[in-house]
């Protein structure tokens, strides 16, 4: 009987260790930030953020059911529209820790412009002035403390749209993403920008690229990487919708026209901000 007890003891010993080691190598979930997690319409786009100190090229995102699902990545950010109604999860994972939350969407459908889903726009951060641009990447100025953010100019960037067709069960639209010809210090920075899209009678879609937000030195990410902004403007019903981008103060105007499953983009420009192709088939 002692000797039974003595054999049990070191079995729950070993099993106690083995889930100790486990847990030293994978954390639990951690939250997952989301712009709303309940009262979405399908084909709303919602953003989610994933905070970890790791890069962000090591970011995965995931929805279950994966259900008519859209998702436009941009490392540790997504944007997420949902094309039927129902409850989802969200999860992103670092391939350390992984972070979930759950949404509701209802059987209501987004249109662009619709009070009971604005998002207030947030405000504009004030772009410290910077030397002239030049051919050579922006280094970050010295900081001494190294938890601040630093703003640098966009002047003398240039940028190429890269356009594609976004098709789900409540609607048609197209994707913009948008890349930097200028790399960048910091493999966490971004592009401030500002986007306002309206599918009614004016169907107007604005978007304006304000500055590059660069991590303190404490927590930039060393190396260089040209920036990119990925949004969208969706739906988009059939004729003409207007497109106007802002960059460093000077504004590029185009529109787009929808003619069953062929897009048509007029857009004059060679230079400073450029479109990749001007027509797209669905």
């Amino acid at each position: 009987m002692k000797k039974s007890a003595i054999v049990f003891a070191a079995i729950m010993a070993v099993i106690v260790l083995i889930s100790c080691e486990q847990n030293n190598d994978i954390k639990g979930n951690v939250p997952l930030e989301a712009a709303k997690t309940s009262a979405i319409k399908k084909a709303e786009p919602v953003s989610f953020t994933f905070k970890t100190n790791l890069s962000a090229d090591k970011v995965e995102w995931t929805v279950s059911p994966n259900r008519n699902v859209q998702i436009f990545r941009n490392g540790y950010q997504a944007k997420i529209l949902f094309g039927e109604a129902g409850k989802y999860l969200v999860s992103a994972t670092d391939q350390i820790t992984v972070a979930r939350t759950a949404v509701t969407v209802d059987s209501s459908t987004y249109v662009a412009g619709d009070t009971s889903t604005h998002v207030p726009v947030i405000p504009q951060v004030p772009v410290k002035p910077v030397p002239p641009a030049d051919t050579v990447t922006p280094k970050p100025p010295v900081d001494t403390v190294g938890t601040h953010d630093v703003f640098l100019s966009l002047a003398g960037d240039e940028f190429t749209i890269t356009p594609f067709v976004i098709d789900s069960l409540s609607g048609t639209g197209i994707g913009l993403t948008i890349v930097s010809t200028r790399a960048y210090q910091c493999l966490n920075s971004y592009i401030y920008f500002r986007r306002e899209y309206s599918a009614n009678e004016s169907r107007n879609f604005k978007l304006s690229m304000s500055h590059v937000v660069q991590p303190g030195a404490r927590f930039c990410q060393t190396g260089t990487k040209k920036l990119t902004v990925d949004t969208f403007i969706y739906p988009l019903s059939e004729g003409k919708q207007n497109l106007e981008i802002e960059l460093d103060g000077s504004v590029y105007k185009g529109f787009i026209v929808r003619n069953g499953n062929s897009y048509s983009i007029n857009w004059p420009y060679t230079t400073g901000i450029k479109f990749s192709t001007l027509t797209l088939t669905k």
